[in-house]
């Protein structure tokens, strides 16, 4: 009985907002953060984020990531139960440029959580060459991160092209105990991981296709057209990445959520140029602070570029950031340095 006791009261110490006297640590105005369009409309309604709230995390977002509704869902009940103590590992697959990596960012600018987003594809095993290893990645500032390990498929492509098991010595990571790692100074340091939390992200866009070919079912009868099936309409299961993209059995069991993002449709670039809260457009001229002379018309034709091109978002930002930049300089040489956001909110041509 005392053991139980105990027991609970650890666990009450380690889930702090249990507590009736507990208070957020940290409460975020998004609309402070976002955007200009706030700014410009004083009366708009403050929403601060309640981490103690999953549905409020999740409210947050949505505000700031486009679609993908059931991965944020996934998400923000992670990033709950790992407030809460909880340890977990999450697999993060699909398309490039749809939001895996960006929502986490979104929770690292919003939350007083330290969220590390490390590059797999620059991982060495302990042994090897290389100057980023395994154990780099476990190199935190507080005891209680959450380690995201983008582009892990990339480790499964590496391991099946090299015969090096990268994924063995992310199994003891993920396990949870003591790991020694290399400190400054090429002192040798333990850290504990099993308060940290992992996301594991990765398109497993090389699997996809090959599942798609494989999959491809010629047509019968005369004049019949061949199914050719799409990547990512179907989303992957553990079972099928053990079995075919190299998936270690022993890691797939730590994986305690499987989630996806879907792939965004030409309407959905669509949609998302044009949002008020998400469309990487009102991003980058607030991040520049410099208004974008663009069209409808024209970032409509950007919009369909970027499907047409499968680079994602990603592909469709670094166009419009590339666009401002030749804007900027011409007005620079033109001596009308002053494109600075003021009384226009987007575009020249009224939406």
């Amino acid at each position: 009985m005392n053991q139980n006791n105990t027991h609970r009261q650890s666990r009450t110490d380690a889930v702090p907002f249990y507590s009736k006297n507990y208070k957020p640590s940290k409460l975020v105005n998004l609309d402070a953060i976002a955007s200009r369009r706030s700014e410009a409309e004083p009366d708009t309604i403050v929403c601060p984020v309640d981490f103690t709230n999953p549905y409020s995390v999740y409210q947050a977002l949505r505000r700031r990531i486009f679609k993908q509704d059931r991965y944020l869902r996934d998400l923000s009940m992670f990033f709950y139960n790992h407030s809460r103590g909880i340890r977990q590992t999450m697999l993060v697959t699909g398309p490039s440029g749809c939001g895996k990596t960006e929502a986490l960012r979104c929770l690292r600018e919003m939350s007083d959580t330290e969220i590390k987003i490390c590059d797999g594809s620059l991982v060495s095993k302990q042994s090897y060459k290389g100057d980023y290893k395994v154990t780099d990645m476990i190199k935190a500032e507080t005891a209680r991160p959450i380690i995201v390990i983008d582009e892990f498929d990339k480790i499964l492509m590496t391991e099946k092209c090299t015969d090096i098991p990268i994924q063995g010595e992310l199994l003891k990571i993920v396990e949870g105990g003591t790991i020694q790692v290399t400190g400054e100074g090429n002192e040798k340091q333990d850290v504990d991981t099993s308060k940290m939390s992992f996301v594991l992200i990765g398109s497993f866009q090389q699997f996809e296709q090959q599942q798609c070919d494989e999959n491809k079912c010629s047509g019968l009868g005369f004049g019949a057209v061949a199914a050719t099936p799409k990547p990512f309409e179907n989303e992957l299961t553990l079972e099928e990445l053990v079995k075919s993209a190299g998936l270690f059995p022993e890691l797939a069991g730590r994986i305690t959520c499987l989630t996806s993002v879907e792939p965004f449709g030409k309407e959905d670039f669509e949609a998302l140029v044009f949002n008020e809260s998400t469309s990487p457009l009102l991003k980058i001229e607030d991040s520049y602070g410099y208004k974008l002379k663009i069209s409808k018309s024209e970032l409509k034709q950007l919009a369909d570029d970027a499907y047409d091109e499968g680079l994602g978002v990603r592909g469709l930002t670094n166009k419009l950031v590339n666009m401002l930049n030749r804007q900027i300089f011409r007005d620079f040489q033109s001596g009308k340095e002053r494109g600075i956001i003021e009384d226009m909110l987007w575009c020249n041509e009224p939406f």
